[in-house]
């Protein structure tokens, strides 16, 4: 690979490579360049942004807007960050992309019109270490991502045309590199210099808030109906990705979010993986709080992890957008607050072989309904069948918690 390399991994829903300028897949850097800080805004101090992660967005803007087919965003990254996880950035860009509406008989339909996209840009410690084998499985990880979030678009559309839109669209998976940058790693108090390569996710750019968001800044909360409706339409397509054997693992109300027009999608494909599809390392990562017992105990002997992990963390995310708690919480958070809030990695808890008690601080959720009254018991008993600690005890089905859940909305009514 040539310094300053650049290439599109997966054409999957973007724009076909022969429709390019003939330069644009193979094109390089002429020379490798070194960042400067003096090109972004300076680091405000006290701002809600990490250092590390105001870096790594001013370095992705510069080299990214450098490309054969640039990719622009915002000067200053608290304008250009749309959010910040566990293992990557998300930010806000935008680019030439083909034009749907071309037509070559009509002068004013150009090829290309600029597009916004969300830009998913894993952290470059995690892309870039000393061990190639973890560097490759991550960039699998990047494209399994964008492979099963396209087919569950497709399926959706064959089965239930129109409701493809309920999932967020993945475009295209690209890689710039590598670079030398200078920049903070996290939890570095100076900084590195390193040669980097940029690897982006191209995704459809939602205007809207996640459920957690909406839920949390509205007065009141959400209504119950809009709520429902929203997770009726959620368990439609964790229906359909079921009966195609690929299943979430990440289920939680940041991760479905709502546009201004009120559209529910259903985002973030990192961990979605086909059902048995787990290589020796036994890939096991979850959200804590949202997870389901055996998906935390797998890493550890426990069973192998399968669709009803997503109904529980269904069941836990309706739980905790009508009462505002978590049904449980897990041995992460439970160390974490028994440590005076020091995090503590989860594989140094101890956690008996299959032992779900160790995961479990109360070994039954108070159900909703007694937290709320307003909360319909009938809703409350959905919740409570979803996150049952034994999955043998839940739903066996995604259809049928959507099946339930209509008939409490039409109750509603």
């Amino acid at each position: 690979m040539k310094m300053g390399e650049e290439t599109n991994l997966s054409k999957r829903d973007t724009v076909p490579i022969e429709h390019l300028p003939r330069d644009a897949a193979t094109s390089t850097t002429p020379t490798s360049r070194m960042y400067h800080f003096d090109s972004s805004p300076t680091y405000p101090v006290g701002s809600d942004i990490p250092v590390n992660v105001w870096d790594m967005y001013s370095v992705v803007r510069d080299f990214l807007g450098q490309r054969t087919i640039p990719i622009t965003f915002p000067p200053n990254p608290e304008k250009g960050i749309l959010g910040v996880g566990g293992h990557a950035l998300v930010m806000k860009g935008a680019t030439a992309y083909h034009n749907e509406d071309y037509d070559l008989r009509l002068a004013d339909s150009p090829p290309f019109v600029e597009t916004e996209f969300a830009y998913k840009i894993p952290f470059f410690e995690i892309m870039n270490t000393k061990k190639p084998e973890h560097n490759g499985n991550m960039v699998k990880r990047l494209q399994r991502e964008d492979k099963i979030a396209c087919a569950v678009r497709d399926y959706l559309f064959k089965r239930h045309p129109g409701f493809e839109k309920h999932v967020v669209r993945a475009y295209d998976l690209g890689m710039h590199g590598p670079v030398k940058a200078k920049y903070h790693e996290k939890n570095t108090p100076t900084p590195v210099e390193k040669d980097v390569i940029i690897w982006f996710g191209q995704h459809e750019l939602v205007e809207g808030q996640t459920l957690s968001e909406l839920v949390s800044k509205v007065e009141g909360g959400l209504p119950l109906k809009t709520i429902l409706d929203h997770m009726i339409r959620i368990c439609k397509v964790l229906e359909v990705a079921h009966e195609e054997n690929y299943f979430h693992r990440d289920i939680k109300p940041s991760n479905i979010l709502v546009t201004k027009q009120g559209v529910v999608k259903l985002g973030d494909f990192g961990l979605a993986r086909r059902i048995g599809d787990f290589g020796p390392s036994l890939d096991i990562r979850y959200s804590p709080g949202y997870a389901a017992p055996e998906q935390v105990t797998a890493r550890n002997g426990g069973p192998p992890i399968d669709h009803r992990v997503d109904i529980y963390s269904l069941g836990a995310s309706l739980y905790e957008l009508l009462t505002g708690q978590k049904p449980y919480y897990s041995v992460a958070e439970f160390y974490y607050e028994r440590d005076n809030d020091k995090p503590v990695n989860l594989d140094e808890a101890s956690i008996p072989q299959g032992d779900t008690k160790s995961f479990m601080i109360h070994p039954d959720a108070q159900p909703a309904h007694e937290i709320d009254p307003s909360i319909p018991e009938g809703i409350s008993e959905i919740i409570a069948h979803c996150i049952k600690p034994k999955r043998d005890d839940r739903f066996s089905s995604m259809k049928e918690i959507g099946d339930l859940l209509e008939i409490e909305q039409q109750r509603l009514s």
